[in-house]
């Protein structure tokens, strides 16, 4: 699950890295490194839970806390499921 941004929410630092070399980059999706760090939380979430930015250590969070967040709240909504 990828939502990919360029620049830090926070400080809007560049988060594209160097360019990745061309002779592997087929084994990697997108020409260039990056450079925030993910965060993982295993009691909450089997992978990135949020975003570190290198220059300033603001955090934001993945898509993976989004949706989750979203469904959490959405649990009581009736669905065809469970009518």
């Amino acid at each position: 699950m990828s939502s990919q941004i360029d620049n830090c929410p926070h400080c809007n630092a560049n988060l594209n890295g160097d360019p990745i070399p061309e002779n592997i980059r087929q084994n990697y999706s997108g020409t260039h490194w990056r450079r925030e760090m993910g965060w993982e939380y295993p009691e909450k979430y089997d992978g990135v839970w949020e975003w570190e930015c290198p220059d300033c250590k603001g955090r934001w969070p993945s898509q993976a806390q989004v949706i989750k967040n979203k469904l959490k709240g959405a649990k009581n909504v009736k669905t065809d499921s469970n009518i």
